[in-house]
């Protein structure tokens, strides 16, 4: 039997909103949409606009930030099943994200997923008037990026697991090709279509336990149904705030 590995993105992937952009467009500090400007223009990267949006999320609005996550995520449905099929299967299943880990942290348990791993920027609310970018010492930080997908998938195939792993924004476009089995949506599935990557597309979390299952029923990746380029191309949606980050690089 094929052993895998799961990898899930948060926003727009688990939740089926971006929280991350709704929390910077709610109570971002006055110029925080300066560093989304510059991002546009090219003239910063992505690293860059997620130390700049850290920065402009003040520590007093900490209780209603996380208070306006949890009533603002709405999880993809089958995400329960698909977890629970994991665990009885021995498929480890990781959390990747470009997103804030207070809220991810909060709305994993506020849902009954508090024991889900995961791995993600933390916006430190310990000093200062501000939060502060930091990551976690064995978490791999890409200069472009900040968290590094690519090295999360890379630790699961180096204990010889098929990769498969689930997104749909621009953070996870590096990882794309890094991948075992990649699903995708969105954004994700326009790149996909771009760069000749296949992929399996999705809508919710039941169609990811189906693929699951059919791997382990014995079929191969190369068997699995891909589709053609464009098919992607009609889901994507224009992004504002943080859907840069997690429709293009958090995520979640």
């Amino acid at each position: 039997m094929q052993r895998l590995a799961l990898l899930l993105d948060f926003d727009g992937t688990i939740t089926e909103a971006d929280i991350g952009a709704r929390l910077i467009r709610r109570f971002g500090a006055r110029g925080w949409d300066r560093g989304l400007k510059q991002f546009r223009a090219g003239e910063i990267g992505v690293r860059e606009l997620l130390e700049w949006e850290t920065a402009h999320l003040p520590n007093a609005s900490l209780g209603p930030m996380l208070q306006f996550a949890v009533a603002a995520a709405r999880m993809r449905p089958g995400l329960r099943d698909l977890i629970n099929f994991a665990c009885e299967h021995e498929i480890p299943v990781e959390v990747v994200s470009n997103g804030w880990d207070f809220y991810i942290r909060e709305i994993l348990r506020r849902n009954g997923f508090a024991d889900l791993d995961f791995c993600s920027p933390r916006a430190d609310f310990r000093s200062g008037e501000f939060a502060k970018l930091s990551f976690a010492e064995d978490i791999e930080v890409c200069a472009t990026t900040g968290l590094c997908k690519c090295e999360r998938v890379r630790l699961r195939t180096d204990d010889e697991r098929t990769v498969v792993y689930v997104g749909d924004g621009i953070s996870d476009f590096c990882v794309a090709s890094e991948a075992g089995i990649v699903m995708a949506r969105r954004e994700l599935a326009a790149y996909c279509d771009e760069q000749g990557i296949s992929y399996i597309p999705y809508q919710d979390m039941f169609d990811v336990l189906a693929v699951l299952e059919r791997v382990l029923n014995g079929e191969t990746v190369a068997s699995l149904r891909r589709p053609q380029p464009g098919h992607g191309a009609h889901d994507r949606v224009q992004t504002t705030g943080l859907d840069h980050l997690e429709s293009s690089v958090t995520g979640s």
